[in-house]
């Protein structure tokens, strides 16, 4: 592939993409979430994420402090290997 292709393909991208909400969308698509707000994802990653570093380890239990499903444990931690 040469550089300008490639140069050319970015740009597309960052033009499609700059908007959050486009973002968002490609996100929820590619991960089968259905995030409203980027915040709302961010916020419930770190909340499983300190669960997790706080020490504990069954899914079911992380589900239910962060109010989540266990799904959206088990995609997280598959997603950052923890």
């Amino acid at each position: 592939m040469s550089n300008e292709t490639r140069n050319h393909k970015d740009n597309v991208f960052c033009l499609l993409y700059r908007n959050k909400k486009n973002l968002l969308s490609l996100y929820n698509a590619m991960n089968g979430t259905s995030y409203e707000g980027i915040e709302q994802g961010i916020e419930l990653g770190s909340r499983i994420f300190k669960a997790i570093q706080s020490g504990v380890t069954d899914n079911n239990v992380i589900a239910e402090t962060c109010e989540c499903t266990i799904e959206e444990v088990e995609r997280i931690r598959k997603q950052f290997g923890i």
